[in-house]
C-alpha cells in the first residue's frame, strides 16, 4: 500500500527532477534545511516506484542518506533513514 504523501510527491518529484539536474543540493552550492526538509519528506517513498524515473532524486537521496551526521541521526532513534 502507497503511503498517502506519495500522490503529492508524485507530483512534486518533476518539479525536485528540474533543482536537482547538475546539482547536490536544492538551494544553492551547500547542505540547507531545505535539503534536510526535503530528505525527510522524501524517505517515505524512496525505494517506491514514484521515484523510479526520478533518477536525479534517486541520487540525491542516497547521497544526503549516506552522509555521517544523517546516518548518525537515525541510529540515535532506533530507525534507518529508508
Amino acid at each position: 500500500m502507497r503511503h498517502p504523501i506519495t500522490t503529492t510527491l508524485c507530483k512534486w518529484s518533476a518539479t525536485i527532477w528540474d533543482c536537482l539536474t547538475g546539482r547536490d543540493f536544492i538551494v544553492g552550492d551547500d547542505l540547507t534545511v531545505a535539503d534536510i526538509l526535503l530528505a525527510a519528506r522524501l524517505r517515505y517513498v524512496h525505494g517506491d516506484e514514484v521515484l523510479e524515473p526520478f533518477a536525479e532524486v534517486r541520487r540525491y537521496l542516497a547521497a544526503l542518506y549516506a552522509r555521517p551526521a544523517y546516518e548518525r541521526t537515525f541510529a540515535v532513534n532506533g530507525t534507518g533513514p529508508l
